[in-house]
């Protein structure tokens, strides 16, 4: 096998462990795009972000020492976006700047490769239209 399919190999099997992705300097993202998965994706406006709240995630909840501390919850216009991970603060902060592009989820047992970076392991989208009908 040559050097180049080795690489490629390698970097086939290699894992992008950025959550949280910034515009560039000279870009303001209009809006942020969720990506669940590599067919699913779904943009919200940022024009039409309401508030967020960050909290940690109830230990009530029964998962256990391996679940996700922190969940961070953007309210849209239209829906609410749930996210759910380790370092999401440094999310909020990407947003406060006016940067946030994307945000897409990796898989849990991935988390420890993300340094100080944020770690989404969950996107769950909820349209405000359901949540109207479930109550």
């Amino acid at each position: 096998m040559s050097l180049a399919r080795q690489l490629a190999a390698l970097k086939e099997g290699s894992v992008d462990q950025d959550c949280a992705i910034e515009a560039l300097s000279s870009q303001s993202p209009g809006f942020v795009v969720f990506l669940d998965g590599p067919q699913s994706r779904q943009g919200f406006a940022l024009s039409h972000l309401l508030h967020y709240r960050l909290a940690p995630r109830d230990a009530v909840a029964g998962d256990g020492a391996a679940a996700a501390p922190q969940i961070l919850t953007l309210a849209f216009s239209t829906a609410d976006v749930v996210l759910t991970g380790w370092r999401l603060e440094r999310v909020t902060e990407i947003l406060h700047d006016g940067k946030l592009a994307a945000v897409k989820t990796i898989p849990a047992r991935h988390v420890g490769l993300t340094g100080n970076r944020p770690a989404v392991v969950a996107i769950d989208i909820k349209p405000l239209a359901e949540a109207a009908a479930g109550r």
